[in-house]
């Protein structure tokens, strides 16, 4: 780390707690509420702003990693009076972040005995050789890995496999049409693991995020299932795909049949072959995996499966979550024998991303505070009297917003920063909560212009087939469209498929 790059990280560690105090004494003593009366700003409340000021900074800035931002909570709540210890460290053992836990393991198993790979070539070999259909291919199966397993991972599975296409294919590497395809073919495996992670609550943080947020707030009374969110979010997905797929390929990037394809199909057989038949432990990690999804979609109908004994009824699956679920998944994954050793073990479980645990523990501790210490209702008394745009427009600058810093800082520190901050809004515009809470988190999922953006698009970027003016100019059209359908979906869409 040189002394410049030091100095400025040690500036904003200094900032945030600096700006937080500034913060804490420089509010009134009072405000005037939505129905013009006078209400006193007590020092909790002070406290909670002072600390999401903190945070943010320490987020947006990442001078401090952000597991280690997301311990200020336990750290600082009970010091300075926003919550005792037990509130302030109750979110971190969330149910979302155990349904995170398991969602982890599943993926893990997947990789340690390759399946996903498996699952990878053999869809590629389905799609056919044609450059726009190897594209397809690659962007259906990075955005279906990416649902259940995180997008870095994918994409770092993907991409030799991208690579191994481009290097054995015959013809000049250097001709505009082997240059095309291989821009598109990255950009749009970068892409595909982005949006294939907003289609489920462990896709991505965010998503698990604003589940537990709108839980919270709602004080229980709005619970989003796995499958809820599969519902409302999966069109999205497919509609951003679809489109991402003919901008790429019959816009941007537009390319005739390429030479040597033969060989890239004769390069996909191989790499099948190598892996062999599936294993015992292969087969067992996929019944695992397919069992457990469905678990998660008809969830709600075993809540309500009853039974009548003896004049009595029971309802033995009325207590069912989808943390339980996956919980039950990842314990039988260290239970299940494989040929010589169980399907999971401690060494590979520890590769759990503990700092997104952490992360997500941080972000639901601070909501908590900011809606039982009455922050939302300060905010939204401030901002309403000069707030006269209607809901469209609100939520469209939103999402804009969202997405613009997401391309510059992290998606999960956006989003615990202004979810509940634009959440304040939906008693002035007299919508529900999640009606902007669900664009806002779906939208940080949408940055395609740097490569700094996601680690999507850091590892694609690093295969040097890219340049960040490609990036850039394909990344420009797929926010404006991601603007466009998102605001459409929360518009059109959400409101008929939200479970209120």
């Amino acid at each position: 780390m040189s002394n410049r790059t030091s100095l400025n990280r040690y500036s904003f560690i200094i900032l945030g707690p600096v700006l937080a105090a500034l913060c804490y004494w420089l509010l009134p003593s009072a405000y005037t509420d939505l129905h013009g009366e006078p209400m006193a700003i007590s020092s909790a409340t002070r406290a909670t702003i002072a600390m999401i000021v903190w945070m943010g900074v320490w987020w947006l800035s990442e001078a401090v990693d952000l597991a280690v931002t997301s311990l200020l909570p336990i750290a600082m709540f009970p010091l300075l009076g926003v919550a005792d210890l037990a509130a302030a460290t109750t979110p971190y053992a969330s149910h979302f972040i155990f349904l995170f836990v398991g969602g982890f393991m599943i993926a893990l198993a997947m990789q340690r005995w390759q399946l996903d790979r498996r699952i990878a070539l053999r869809i590629l070999l389905l799609v056919g050789i044609r450059p726009a259909n190897v594209v397809a291919g690659f962007m259906i199966i990075t955005a279906a890995l990416s649902t259940m397993i995180t997008n870095t991972a994918t994409t770092a599975m993907m991409l030799p496999i991208a690579l191994s296409i481009l290097s054995l294919r015959a013809g000049d590497h250097h001709s505009p049409q082997s240059i095309r395809f291989a821009v598109c073919l990255m950009l749009g495996i970068a892409y595909a693991a982005s949006l294939g992670g907003m289609t489920t609550l462990i896709g991505t943080v965010p998503n698990a995020f604003a589940a537990g947020f709108l839980e919270d707030a709602t004080g229980g009374g709005l619970t989003i299932s796995f499958a809820d969110w599969v519902q409302m979010a999966a069109p999205i997905t497919i509609v951003m795909l679809g489109l991402a797929w003919l901008l790429l390929t019959q816009v941007l990037f537009r390319f005739h049949r390429l030479q040597g394809q033969d060989l890239s199909r004769a390069q996909l057989l191989q790499s099948y072959r190598e892996l062999g038949v599936m294993r015992r432990e292969e087969w067992m990690v996929l019944i695992v995996f397919i069992t457990t999804a469905l678990l998660w979609m008809a969830r709600k109908s075993l809540n309500d499966l009853s039974f009548a004994i003896a004049g009595n009824h029971y309802q033995p699956f009325s207590g069912l979550h989808d943390a339980n679920i996956a919980m039950l998944a990842a314990l039988s994954l260290f239970i299940l024998p494989g040929r010589d050793q169980p399907l999971m073990d401690w060494s590979t479980a520890v590769r759990l991303p503990w700092g997104i645990l952490l992360l997500l523990g941080g972000s639901f501790s601070l909501a908590t505070a900011i809606s039982n210490n009455e922050v939302d209702m300060l905010l939204a008394s401030q901002i309403g009297p000069y707030l006269e745009w209607s809901y469209w427009v609100v939520v469209l600058l939103f999402i804009a917003i969202v997405i613009l810093l997401t391309e510059f800082t992290s998606n999960t520190a956006t989003t615990a920063s202004l979810v509940p901050l634009f959440a304040a809004f939906s008693p002035l515009l007299d919508v529900h909560i999640a009606l902007i809470v669900m664009p806002v988190a779906l939208a940080a999922s949408c940055a395609f212009m740097t490569p700094i953006a996601t680690p999507p698009n850091a590892i694609v970027f690093s295969s040097g087939y890219l340049h960040v003016k490609d990036m850039a100019r394909a990344g420009l059209w797929m926010n404006l469209m991601a603007i466009a359908v998102l605001l459409a979906a929360a518009l059109l869409w959400l409101p008929e498929r939200l479970p209120i």
